[in-house]
């Protein structure tokens, strides 16, 4: 019983051993990469000149599609009671 003990802390050493190892080298590997691969440099953002709004003559809603949409309004209300 004592051999099978003593086997089996030995093969989890090895295990352990190995996963460290493992580790290590990946951790090395990322390491050598990091300093070998430069970092993107952030691309500037665009300014808008002037803020977008709805004040413009160009931006208006033509009055038939505001009396269309009162009148849906209106009458979706008016089906609700």
């Amino acid at each position: 019983m004592s051999e099978l003990f003593a086997n089996a802390a030995e093969i989890m050493l090895v295990g352990m051993a190995a996963v460290l190892a493992f580790l290590l080298l990946l951790i090395l590997a990322m390491t050598v990469m990091g300093r070998l691969i430069p970092t993107p440099k952030p691309v500037p953002q665009a300014t808008p000149s002037a803020p977008q709004g709805s004040s413009g003559s160009d931006d208006q809603v033509p009055s038939s599609v505001i009396a269309a949409i009162s009148a849906a309004v209106h009458r979706y209300r008016q089906s609700k009671d």
